[in-house]
């Protein structure tokens, strides 16, 4: 996958807004290698959303995530349906979602930018973004009620088809 490599070429920040987390045990790990490089890998999620399962879904990777380094946001003003990615002084901005449909059966279109002005722009983007969500930590890792916590398992068991 070309983003895998992208991303592998991070050096100083890989800084990840997207709308249906779901990521493939491949990216996770590098995300997860990446941050305990140094990298500062931070990750926005919505705290709500129009799949309702989703939230579930990515809290249940909240606590491996948040031990390997990498800080996690719940953006909570709205509903988010961003994709965006700033990784070091270049942007990424398209349609992926970091789900396996994406990555592996849709068409998605991303556009790799390395303009200055737009860099900025999104790196200011991403710090209001983070100003209006939830930071996660390992003592709120967990928000779902325990009652709903299997929904989250169970779609990341399924989440080949999500």
């Amino acid at each position: 996958l070309q983003l895998l490599q992208v991303l592998g070429l991070a050096r100083r920040r890989i800084w990840i807004t997207n709308a249906y987390f779901n990521p493939s045990p491949r990216l996770l790990r590098m995300l997860k290698r990446k941050a305990r490089a140094g990298i500062s890998v931070k990750l926005i999620v919505p705290a709500r959303s129009d799949v309702i399962f989703f939230p579930l879904l990515a809290r249940s990777f909240y606590v491996d995530l948040l031990q390997a380094g990498i800080r996690v946001y719940e953006y909570d003003k709205r509903v988010m349906h961003s994709k965006t990615m700033v990784i070091d002084d270049q942007v990424l901005v398209g349609s992926t979602n970091l789900n396996y449909r994406s990555l592996f059966h849709d068409r998605e279109l991303d556009l790799l930018l390395d303009e200055d002005v737009l860099v900025a722009r999104l790196r200011s983007r991403f710090d209001d973004d983070v100003d209006n969500s939830t930071e996660i930590n390992l003592g709120n890792a967990d928000r779902n009620p325990w009652l709903l916590r299997p929904l989250g398992w169970l779609a990341r068991f399924l989440r080949y088809w999500l």
